[in-house]
């Protein structure tokens, strides 16, 4: 596997592994702490740790780990290579058990998933369509070709091409009606962009719609969790930029309070300290927490969707991209923002808001 580049941590993989309560730890571990595992040890020295995930970890896992954005602060796109290197590590727990996990993912997901390794044409269409198709023919070129039944696969990509077919072979033996149904929908993407015309290409293929499908699945599930994705993020520090006089409509309804009351206040001495660092650095950050506590998992609410906004919308330059570093600049402009402010604060959204125009970052 010399395509999966090695960022082996031995201490960690051999004290997870001679721990006998292992296979308990990663059946109860959250998806977040799997993949820090997992970051620390190596992909590719994973296998033993990941042979204990069960299918919905290792999908959100995948949620986490195959979309990455080109380029700081643009959409998330599907990452094939990342997902050949998933392929396999799942192959050394066994075929068999590798495509006992892979069949209990979200069909949608694989279909786009495959999409993204291989082309896929039924042997009789091929023989009528790839003369009269450039592109066609630039396909049937590959080198890396497999044959299953009445369809031929062509390899996009050599890294991973052996294990993926290995895999699509054991599909093929234990779960044949569920593999060809992929295939099938595979298959269908080629045929529809071999019969359209380009200059009739108004509407999304079949495959954009997959991927798109796909996509809103993963945010609505990341966004469930708190996640901000890249757009939104976008367009909350847009709207940053501009008078605030202008309404917020891109933060989540729920975060934005209406009006902070009398009843919302603290009984003096009764506040928990709920701010890193607060007793120097934060000291009206604080002050609210201290003041409002019934609003405190709120307020926490809207500090986490600023510094995710911050995590996928702000270009960083030169700056380490740090969960960290995202929380301490959110708490360092909402200080700036509640400072010598003449409004009656209202939430940490509107006080960010302030901060950030005062310090113009871009």
């Amino acid at each position: 596997m010399s395509e999966i580049k090695a960022r082996s941590s031995a201490p960690l993989i051999k004290v997870l592994l001679r721990d006998p309560s292992l296979p308990e730890r990663v059946r109860n571990a959250s998806a977040p702490e799997l993949i820090r595992w997992i970051d620390e040890i190596g992909l590719e020295d994973s296998g033993e740790v990941i042979a204990f995930a069960n299918t919905q970890q290792i999908e959100a896992i995948f949620d986490e780990d195959l979309w990455k954005p080109i380029k700081m602060g643009e959409d998330e796109k599907f990452d094939a290579d990342r997902f050949g290197a998933w392929l396999e590590i799942l192959s050394e727990i066994g075929l068999d058990k590798a495509v006992e996990k892979i069949v209990e993912m979200d069909e949608e997901f694989l279909v786009m998933a495959f999409s993204t390794l291989v082309w896929v044409a039924e042997a009789d269409w091929l023989e009528g369509n790839c003369e009269a198709n450039p592109r066609i023919e630039k396909i049937i070129e590959s080198r890396l070709t497999f044959e299953i039944d009445n369809y031929i696969l062509f390899g996009k990509s050599e890294q991973s091409w052996d294990i993926f077919i290995s895999l699509i072979a054991a599909m093929d033996t234990y779960h044949h009606s569920f593999l060809y149904r992929i295939l099938d929908r595979c298959f269908n993407f080629l045929s529809q962009e071999a019969a359209t015309e380009d200059d009739l290409y108004e509407i999304l293929s079949d495959e954009e719609q997959v991927v798109d499908d796909v996509a809103y699945e993963r945010e609505k599930r990341r966004e469930a969790q708190g996640f901000v994705t890249p757009a939104i993020a976008r367009s909350f520090l847009k709207l940053c930029d501009m008078s605030l006089d202008v309404e917020d409509h891109v933060a989540p309804k729920h975060l934005l309070l209406k009006k902070l009351s009398a009843s919302d206040e603290v009984v003096k001495g009764h506040s928990k300290d709920l701010v890193p660092g607060s007793h120097t650095k934060y000291k009206n950050v604080k002050a609210i927490f201290e003041k409002y506590p019934k609003q405190n998992n709120l307020f926490m609410e809207q500090i986490n969707f600023l510094a995710n906004s911050l995590m996928s919308g702000w270009d960083w330059k030169n700056e380490e991209r740090r969960p960290g570093r995202a929380l301490e600049m959110v708490l360092e402009i909402c200080e700036e923002g509640l400072k010598d402010s003449s409004e009656e604060f209202s939430s940490f959204l509107r006080s960010f808001r302030i901060g950030w125009r005062k310090n113009k970052r871009t």
